[in-house]
């Protein structure tokens, strides 16, 4: 059976040359294309194929430089793309499984548990880590490349992932969930340990919208 991953690369246009090593699509904070809400797919087609492709390249291209993180999940506008796709990865213990779930016009039907606040990391917010509540435990539903129906519920690390995927995609950062800002972000050492730094940091750095 054909793996997720071949399917996107079958699918993606595989017939153009690529460059020796690709280059970063990735967008940052400040840039303001984050905080805008993604539009809706409604045609599953080559664009879409080929976006899940790129998407593909980008999660695995960002974490090669990565001593301490990996990539758990990537949404399009994050490759400047406002379109409702996201990627999760299968596999959140092990950075040496590649594969990738496509979810397309993701949403959370249901939620349930407490909610857990732990530091967040994003791959737009490099570096600096946020204190975000999330719920324990949710359900959700979208559409496969094939647009067949996903109904599935997730709890734990899996679930927080889910819901931060699809923060994204109604424009939503980390850093704007954070509800005690003089205590609530933390900058990746070099030992790999998140550390506090102070709300003036991350102001400087234009990670919030003020």
């Amino acid at each position: 059976m054909m793996s997720e991953d071949q399917r996107i690369r079958k699918m993606a246009d595989s017939e153009k040359a690529k460059p020796q090593k690709p280059k970063s699509e990735l967008i940052c904070l400040p840039n303001p294309n984050l905080r805008t809400p993604s539009r809706r797919v409604g045609l599953i087609d080559q664009s879409i194929f080929n976006l899940a492709g790129r998407m593909l390249e980008q999660a695995k291209l960002w974490e090669e430089d990565r001593q301490f993180e990996m990539t758990v999940g990537l949404a399009a506008v994050q490759i400047d793309q406002l379109w409702r796709v996201v990627l999760i990865r299968h596999n959140l213990e092990k950075d040496s499984d590649p594969r990738f779930q496509v979810l397309i016009n993701p949403k959370i039907t249901r939620t349930d548990g407490p909610k857990i606040e732990e530091y967040e990391g994003c791959l737009s917010v490099p570096d600096y880590y946020a204190k975000v509540e999330r719920y324990q435990r949710v359900r959700f539903e979208a559409l496969d490349l094939a647009g067949q129906p996903i109904v599935a519920s997730a709890e734990g690390f899996l679930a927080r992932v889910i819901q931060h995927e699809i923060d994204h995609l109604k424009g939503i950062m980390t850093v704007d969930r954070v509800k005690e800002p003089e205590s609530g972000f933390g900058k990746l050492s070099g030992d790999g340990q998140i550390e506090p730094v102070s709300l003036d940091e991350v102001k400087a750095k234009g990670l919030l919208e003020l």
